[in-house]
């Protein structure tokens, strides 16, 4: 069956997922992801630990902001054959999920558990807050507690051997929000997060790649990414009285289909690369780049369009082997 498996975000431990899905007792073919952490995570966990297809549907909080949950749930429910919920009461986001699991007649099996005191669920808009581009603070206890969940993940990829690959893209998967076909990053690999993190189809990254993903980095397919580049999406006020409080906003950066990144380019929060458009080494893009341009220097400017000529040589006067496109 198609299967939801979904919970709450302090769902604290992988076992909980486990026995749920061993109590719900019906094969599953499809593990239905909402990306979230907690029991969505532990769900992907369990899928690739078993060798099952996952289907992701994250939440676009960016676009639709308070409303990006339900919306969510609702597709969710509208593709799947069941749900494994894991929660506790007063989780209004899973509870919402059920609602919707309901309507649509889903089989449903539902696990409760009651956490510790000191695990329960932050304030319900402190994880709305990372993706709405408000002001928070990143020091939140529940923000920190899963933050390091997701750096013990990373800690074990940058960890592998280079004959590990399998292990490495497990790990990977795990780790980030997607990963799409074909998908490799050298490491060492930084990151803030990492499950905010979106990786289409083929999407190959050098060794030192950052992601400061406090809110969604969307990277589409075929996308190349030089070493040490960094797709920054957290910022700060200027207001200095602000900043003392150690306050943070975020805004998502997306980079196009076939987007080229060169070594050393820093890309800011809140920029869109247009797809197929190539950014110089060492480039700083400070503004949104259209798609079908090679830009760079800092800040990062256009400096041509890509033509009909870039199809014929692809080095100066050097020329595009016959039969290649």
């Amino acid at each position: 069956m198609r299967t939801i498996i979904a919970g709450s975000r302090s769902c604290p431990h992988y076992h909980l997922v486990c026995e749920a899905v061993e109590e719900a007792g019906w094969e599953i073919t499809t593990v239905i992801s909402g990306c979230a952490r907690g029991a969505d995570r532990f769900g992907e966990q369990y899928a690739v630990e078993h060798g099952i297809p996952v289907e992701r549907h994250p939440a676009d909080w960016g676009n639709l902001g308070r409303k990006a949950g339900p919306i969510r749930n609702h597709e969710m429910a509208q593709c799947a054959d069941a749900l494994i919920a894991v929660l506790y009461p007063g989780s209004r986001g899973t509870e919402n999920m059920i609602r919707e699991a309901e309507a649509a007649g889903l089989k449903i099996h539902v696990k409760w558990f009651e956490p510790p005191e000191n695990e329960k669920d932050a304030p319900p808009d402190i994880w709305e807050k990372l993706h709405s581009g408000e002001l928070y603070n990143p020091s939140d206890p529940e923000l920190m507690r899963e933050q390091l969940r997701c750096l013990d993940l990373l800690h074990d990829f940058n960890q592998t051997r280079p004959s590990e690959m399998r292990k490495r893209l497990l790990l990977l998967r795990l780790f980030l929000a997607e990963t799409g076909a074909n998908c490799y990053v050298e490491p060492p690999l930084h990151a803030n997060w990492g499950c905010h993190t979106h990786f289409g189809n083929n999407v190959y990254a050098n060794f030192n790649l950052t992601l400061v993903d406090d809110t969604d980095i969307w990277i589409g397919d075929n996308v190349m990414i030089g070493p040490n580049v960094t797709l920054a999406t957290a910022a700060h006020p200027i207001c200095p009285e602000l900043r003392a409080k150690g306050l943070q906003y975020n805004l998502p950066v997306r980079i196009g289909n076939n987007v080229w990144l060169g070594a050393g380019a820093i890309v800011l929060p809140g920029i869109t690369i247009g797809e197929n458009s190539v950014i110089g080494a060492g480039a700083i893009v400070t503004r949104d780049v259209p798609p079908n341009v090679v830009a760079a220097g800092n800040p990062c400017r256009v400096l041509r369009e890509i033509t009909e000529r870039d199809r014929e040589v692809y080095h100066r006067d050097c020329p595009v082997p016959p039969g290649l496109l």
